[in-house]
């Protein structure tokens, strides 16, 4: 979805993170940063040892934390930010209203992607992020926002 050269030079951030697969491909892909959220422990640790595998350790930070805690101590920066949390869960709310209002987590023209059941369908706006497209996969939907610069502000 990121297209070519798409993560190339990106600060990534992957919520809800599971396995890393995101994060880690989009490094795979030339993206400098990935930072990783998750609560379980285990994958957390997983995620760290296949980023020092690949050779990303020292490009790479995991927090093992709820992500609806963890906003102050994230680095902030972020090209490119996933959320994928489990479907049962609707955190989306919450999470793209806090990252739409932190102006310094969110670079502007950023792109948020957001993961989650066919039957939910977010707004069209969440401070500055702004929903881009909406494309369907089976029981899958992946909602695209862009992250508007600062100055742009909400309306």
């Amino acid at each position: 979805m990121l297209g070519p050269g798409g993560a190339e030079g990106k600060r990534v951030l992957d919520l809800y993170a599971g396995s890393g697969g995101l994060g880690l491909e989009a490094m795979r892909h030339g993206a400098v940063f990935a930072e990783f959220v998750d609560s379980d422990r285990r994958r957390c640790a997983e995620i760290r040892a296949e980023a020092e595998r690949l050779g990303y350790g020292d490009r790479c930070r995991v927090h093992q934390a709820q992500v609806e805690r963890v906003y102050a101590r994230l680095e902030g920066g972020y090209d490119i930010v996933f959320i994928d949390p489990p479907y049962a869960d609707d955190p989306f709310e919450d999470v793209l209203g806090r990252l739409g209002e932190m102006g310094s987590v969110v670079n502007g023209g950023a792109t948020v992607f957001a993961e989650h059941g066919r039957r939910r369908e977010l707004e069209e706006r969440y401070g500055r992020l702004v929903r881009r497209s909406v494309r369907n996969y089976g029981d899958t939907t992946v909602t695209v926002f862009d992250a508007m610069a600062n100055d742009q502000g909400q309306e």
